[in-house]
Formats: C-alpha cells, sequence, structure tokens
C-alpha cells in the first residue's frame, strides 16, 4: 500500500497547469477530493495495515456513499447527465462512468 502514498501532488499539478480550462479545473477538484480521502479517511496508518483488497472495498464504499450523498443533497438525477459530452471518455459513456 505504500505505492498510494503521495500519488496526489496538488502543487505539481499546479506548477505544470498554469491557466485552467473547464477540464483541468475538473481534474483540479477530482485531485483534491482524492487528497482529503487520503488525508482523512485513508491516512498513513490506514494504509499500512490493510491490504490492497481492504482499500479498494472501502474506497467503493466511500465513493458510492458520498455519491448517493450529493445526488440527494443537490438533487441529481440521471437526466441531469444525458446533455453531458463524453469526449473525455471515449471508450465509456460519461454517465456509466459517474453513476452505477
Amino acid at each position: 500500500m505504500s505505492y498510494l502514498q503521495g500519488k496526489v501532488n496538488l502543487y505539481a499539478f499546479l506548477q505544470n497547469h498554469q491557466d485552467l480550462n473547464d477540464f483541468e479545473l475538473g481534474w483540479f477538484l477530482h485531485l483534491v477530493t482524492d487528497y482529503l480521502f487520503f488525508d482523512e479517511c485513508f491516512t498513513k496508518e490506514y494504509l499500512l495495515t490493510h491490504t490492497f483488497q481492504q482499500f479498494r472495498e472501502d474506497l467503493e464504499f466511500a465513493y458510492s456513499h458520498l455519491n448517493l450523498y450529493l445526488s440527494k443533497k443537490y438533487h441529481i438525477t440521471k437526466e441531469d447527465y444525458q446533455a453531458y459530452p463524453n469526449e473525455f471518455y471515449p471508450g465509456v459513456e460519461y454517465q456509466k462512468c459517474i453513476l452505477h
């Protein structure tokens, strides 16, 4: 699990992306979310004491509950994503990436 430590480097991202377009801003916000997950949920102690399989299961559990919470809080439905362009995910429809 040690290879997961330090994977999110917000400073390096901002060094390489000076003027953020909408896609890069979304990418950066995703990195911030990952940083918070690793800082608050998946701490160094957690990563050193759990298997990769346990980590994957806990990560999936956390993301699915976070998605459910945000969907309910902001009244987000599948219809909200129907018009979203999927050119950033050529092999997978965007809706399938974020809505299970």
